[in-house]
This record gives C-alpha cells, structure tokens and sequence, in this order.
C-alpha cells in the first residue's frame, strides 16, 4: 500500500516585518506576509528565538495584497523589559512559524 505524499499546497508560509522596540506594554501594530492568500495566522511574544511561546497567541486579520496576502495585528508590547521575540505561526500548520530579530524593549 502506498502512502499518499502530502500536498505542499496545504502548508503555508509566513513572514513578518521586523517591529520596533518601545516603552513595556505600549501598543504596536505588526505586519508580515502569508501564502497562500487568507491564510490564518497569529502571533505571540516570546523570549527565545527559535522555541515558540505555549501562551499568549492572538489572532491576526488578513489583508489581500499584489502576488500574495499579508496579515497584520495590533498589539501590546511585553509588559517587562528585556529582549523579546516576536512568533508568527499560520492556525493549520503551527510547525510553519517565524520570529522577528530581537526586539529590546524597555
């Protein structure tokens, strides 16, 4: 019995913009890129680089855009000083994530 291989076009793939350092708990608003089109994706903030955080995801809003989609959410900076990343990760593929470069917020 042969195993059915799996469709690359159900995976997504995400992008973020690399958001600004601030004040602790300020508000922000992220921005990045997402294919396929619509895909739904969220974010959360996190201490480490690589390991995504188990808590704090909230939801970004889909934005259409030339040659793929985009996303975009506002948000609220850490709420302690420190270096933080920023996770981004499509809702049906968590394992499909990226990180911002270090935000120093302070």
């Amino acid at each position: 019995m042969a195993r059915a291989a799996r469709n690359i076009l159900r995976r997504a793939y995400v992008g973020i913009n690399q958001p600004a350092g601030g004040a602790v708990s300020s508000a922000i608003t992220v921005t990045g890129t997402v294919v396929p089109n619509g895909t739904t994706v969220e974010t959360a903030w996190g201490t480490h680089p690589v390991n995504q955080p188990t808590t704090g995801w909230g939801a970004a809003t889909a934005v259409a855009g030339t040659g793929g989609g985009g996303w975009t959410r506002t948000t609220t900076r850490p709420a302690s000083p420190g270096t933080y990343y920023l996770h981004v990760r499509p809702v049906a593929a968590p394992r499909s994530s990226a990180a911002s470069a270090a935000v120093i917020v302070t």
